[in-house]
């Protein structure tokens, strides 16, 4: 689906925090195993990094695809890598990375796959982040009641929308430098130069800080 396309269907059915939605997990699997691409942001390679006890750039050279050449920050420069998997749905496709039988990182898997079957978009002018009830097949099931909120106790809701407003800050940064080209330097510093066992946000910041300075 176009991003133009999944805007427009994001904009149609927003729900806010507290308002609930009908949908049951069948832990089918089909979501894992269907070969699409899981894209990730700095956000998600250091929950799941954390969650594995590796360093960022460990838990990349086992798990993960970068695009460094890449000039469209916004989606993630990085991607799961996808398996073979016996067909075990009906989508003999290649699999997630983390997919046994089950999502091996359920902790702390990427916000995307958290977020499913929502949606989530963040509008720039106003700062304000909104949810979607997305309706893709064949995951519907309708015989449960969540809340947005519940949905999502796996993720810290502060701390990604505050680096969500972050994230916003340095892609507006980047696109205003003329004829950047230097993306290695950028996933390094934006992607990798994270210790663990300290909180992500006031890292992030910091390497923003000095991205700003190396890059004017």
């Amino acid at each position: 689906m176009a991003r133009k396309e999944l805007l427009e269907q994001l904009e149609k059915n927003l729900i806010g925090l507290d308002d609930t939605f009908k949908f049951q997990c069948k832990r089918c699997g089909n979501c894992c195993c269907d070969g699409r691409e899981i894209m990730l942001m700095p956000y998600d390679l250091y929950r799941i990094a954390k969650h594995l006890k590796l360093s960022p750039r460990n838990a990349l050279d086992r798990y993960c695809i970068p695009n460094t050449t890449s000039t469209d920050i916004r989606d993630g420069m990085l991607r799961l890598r996808l398996v073979a998997y016996p067909a075990i749905s009906n989508y003999p496709r290649p699999a997630c990375i983390f997919f046994n039988g089950q999502c091996s990182i359920q902790g702390s898997k990427p916000v995307v796959c958290t977020l499913y079957p929502l949606g989530r978009c963040f509008n720039p002018d106003t700062k304000e982040i909104h949810y979607s009830l997305m309706t893709f097949e064949p995951c519907i099931n309708n015989n449960e009641k969540h809340t947005v909120r519940e949905w999502l106790t796996g993720i810290d809701i502060k701390e990604f929308d505050e680096f969500t407003v972050l994230w916003d800050k340095i892609f507006h940064y980047v696109r205003g430098l003329r004829k950047f080209k230097n993306w290695e330097a950028f996933f390094e510093m934006m992607y990798l130069n994270y210790d663990i066992t300290q909180s992500f946000l006031p890292q992030l910041q910091r390497n923003a800080d000095e991205f700003r300075k190396r890059f004017r």
